[in-house]
Formats: C-alpha cells, sequence, structure tokens
C-alpha cells in the first residue's frame, strides 16, 4: 500500500502505457514502474535519490516504448537479460563462422551478470541511455556493484562487450524484422584508461624464473622460454602440438583455434628455441597432434592442454620462489610486452607478423615501451654537423 507520505508522480496515459516513478520510504531509493497495455507491470529500481532525474528517466522510458516498432513474433520489447542469453549462444560465432575463444567468451559471461547486477534482467534495452551508463560507470569503479574496486579498463572490456551485443543484435531477424531496432548507445564514447597499467618483465627477472622453473613444474621453463622468444600470447603457447614445430624448416605453426584473431601463421622460431624444444621433447616424447603441455591432471581434463590458471599459478609460483619482482598488474603478457620493446628499431610490420599482431598500430601504442636505453639515445641525439660545399673558384 502506497504511504501518502511518500513522493510519486506518473506520467501517461490513464488506458495506454504509463510510467510511475516513487519512493518507498521517505528520503530513500527511488523506484520506476512501467505499465505496459498487453504486457503488464514492470518494477525496478533506480538506484538514485533525484526526483528530477527519476522524472526525466520516466518521460525517456514512455517515449521509447510509444516510437518502437517491435519485430513480428516479439511479444516484449527485447531485454538486457534476453540479449546476453542470446548473445552467449548464438553470438559466439565470428562473422567467418569460426568460434570465439573461450577466454572471451567467459568475458561476456561476467560482464552480462555484472550489468545485470546492475540493471536488472527486465532492463528494457532502449532504455539504456548514455546518462545511465555512465552511473554505471562510477558505481562499477568504486565497487559499488560488485564489491571489488576495479579500474576503467575493465569497465572499458565491458561496456565494449555490451556494444558488440548491441550491434550484434541489429543484424539478428525475427520473421524479417531486427531484434533491435535501435543502438541507443550507438554515440556513446566508452572511457578509457588514461594511464594503463603495461608493465614489462626485465631480462634479470626471466634468468632467475628460468633458474627456479623445476622447482615448480618440469614444464616450465620451455613454456617461459617460448613467451620470452616468441612474443606470443600464453594460450597459443599453451595449445601447441608437435606437429606444429617444423625443426628442419626452423619454424612454428600458430593455429587459428588458438589465435585471437583466428589467423594461421607460420613464424620462424630462435635457434636456441628449436635446441630446447628438442632436449624437451626427448624428456617429454610426442609426435603428431600429441599436445606439447598436456594437463598434469589428464583424467580430469582428458586431451586438454594446461589452463591459463594453472599457468599463472606456475609463474606466481616461480616469482616467489626466484626472489624476482612480479611486475604489477601483469604475468604472462609481461613477456610479449619485453619481446615487442626489444624490436622497436625493427620494421615494425615483421614484428607484427612475428608477434600475431593485427595491425601495428596496436604494437605500437600498447605493447612496445619506452626504456632507459632508447630514452637515453633520445635526451643524447647530438645532429650531424652539416658539411659545407667547396666554393668553385672561378676562371
Amino acid at each position: 500500500m502506497a504511504k501518502p507520505e511518500c513522493w510519486s508522480r506518473t506520467v501517461g496515459n490513464e488506458r495506454g502505457s504509463r510510467v510511475r516513478v516513487y519512493e518507498r520510504e521517505v528520503g530513500g531509493m527511488l523506484y520506476a514502474s512501467a505499465w505496459l497495455p498487453g504486457t503488464g507491470e514492470s518494477r525496478r529500481s533506480l538506484g538514485h535519490r533525484d526526483r528530477a532525474r527519476a522524472l526525466r528517466e520516466a518521460h525517456q522510458l514512455l517515449q521509447v516504448r510509444d516510437n518502437a516498432v517491435e519485430p513480428e513474433g516479439c511479444d516484449a520489447p527485447l531485454t538486457l537479460g534476453a540479449l546476453f542469453t542470446r548473445y552467449g549462444t548464438d553470438g559466439k560465432y565470428l562473422a567467418d563462422g569460426s568460434l570465439k575463444t573461450e577466454a572471451y567468451l567467459q568475458h561476456i559471461a561476467v560482464s552480462g551478470r555484472n550489468l545485470i547486477g546492475h540493471f536488472g534482467c527486465e532492463a528494457v534495452i532502449a532504455a539504456l541511455t548514455p546518462d545511465r551508463i555512465a552511473e554505471y560507470v562510477r558505481l562499477r569503479r568504486d565497487g559499488s556493484i560488485t564489491g571489488n574496486r576495479v579500474r576503467t579498463n575493465a569497465i572499458e572490456r565491458e561496456l565494449t562487450i555490451l556494444k558488440g551485443a548491441l550491434n550484434w543484435a541489429r543484424g539478428q531477424y525475427i520473421n524479417g524484422r531486427p531484434l533491435l531496432l535501435r543502438h541507443p548507445l550507438e554515440a556513446y564514447r566508452i572511457p578509457s584508461e588514461r594511464d594503463p597499467k603495461r608493465p614489462v618483465v626485465g631480462e634479470p627477472a626471466v634468468a632467475k624464473l628460468l633458474a627456479v622453473s623445476d622447482k615448480v613444474h618440469p614444464d616450465l621453463y620451455i613454456l617461459i622460454l617460448l613467451a620470452r622468444t616468441t612474443g606470443r600470447r600464453l594460450s597459443a603457447l599453451l595449445g601447441l602440438r608437435w606437429d606444429d614445430v617444423d625443426f628442419e624448416g626452423g619454424t612454428i605453426r600458430w593455429r587459428a583455434e588458438r589465435d585471437k584473431l583466428r589467423k594461421t601463421w607460420i613464424i620462424p622460431v630462435a635457434q636456441k628455441t628449436l635446441k630446447a624444444l628438442r632436449r624437451f621433447r626427448k624428456k617429454h616424447p610426442g609426435v603428431g597432434t600429441t599436445l606439447l603441455f598436456p594437463h598434469p591432471k589428464a583424467k580430469r581434463h582428458p586431451g586438454k592442454p594446461v589452463t591459463p590458471d594453472l599457468a599463472a599459478y606456475w609463474l606466481k609460483r616461480a616469482f616467489k620462489l626466484s626472489g624476482a619482482t612480479k611486475p604489477d598488474g601483469s604475468l604472462w603478457h609481461a613477456f610479449r610486452r619485453l619481446w615487442a620493446t626489444e624490436r622497436k628499431n625493427l620494421s615494425v610490420k615483421d614484428v607484427a607478423a612475428a608477434g600475431g599482431w593485427k595491425d601495428v598500430s596496436t604494437l605500437i601504442e600498447c605493447y612496445q615501451q619506452p626504456d632507459e636505453d632508447t630514452l637515453r639515445d633520445v635526451v643524447e641525439y647530438v645532429k650531424p654537423a652539416r658539411r659545407e660545399r667547396p666554393t668553385e673558384k672561378r676562371a
């Protein structure tokens, strides 16, 4: 029963769509109750106490509903819960038909849970206005949504996935009509990290890690060496099979199904790495499609490689045993940045191809870091003296 002393306002038509915004306790959190003819009532918390803003949101929601034209066969507007349910199943394939990586599918699931936890499973997609997303950014950052504070890059990833899901929904059709007619966040600019953490592991630390690797696990030495000398992502390293290594040709085939870009690469490998792989193969015999790094618990993970979580545990253990300083906010990816940074003086096109980058801009902006040696070269640069041309004597 409504309390007379509590604030309440209603917008809309008594016999049509209408939205009531109200408070359950005086000065408390505001709520919205939307009545849609033929559908019924839907209630949810607005997550704030600003009455003027609540009225604006009520008018926006009513306008979205009145202007929306739903596809035939759809009984209700697309909700956030329905979007991520479908996107997690039907949207797990790329445009070329290949499956998205398992890690990315996990990011989709986690992002969906966080967004639904704030907006609600029944939140209408068309009502996700930029101001409501801006509020989500603030609450997500200070830990109000999940209980953990996060940096901007975590929020950026979630909102990028949300916009990707909305773009996908516009391309899905029911009875000849798109699942989503209008992208409410098309013009919204996702916030980016102003000071992102992109640490690079040092060469002395790598030597210490290699020295204690056998105390952690017999596979860790060659895994660190491959990360150090190839610059490849951890997922690609863990998915290597013996028929990917061409000892005669001196190359490694990086399979498309384990590649973030879903592209197959055949790249030369350093001679010292090939020698280490030969020694590793003698201790761990394998041919054909046998994995280089099979999961230690084969009964629970038959035919599966070492998981990224297990590989992360190994590396953390090695850092602890070696006494080396672990890069803040990074583990295996720090090797990739080191590999890219050391090759700043080489052809960026070739470095991008060897390391598996789609374009050189990502390589330059996100992976190649300033270091003391190259910075010193810059500040100590001396412009070569200009040689004067000898004057010709006239006859």
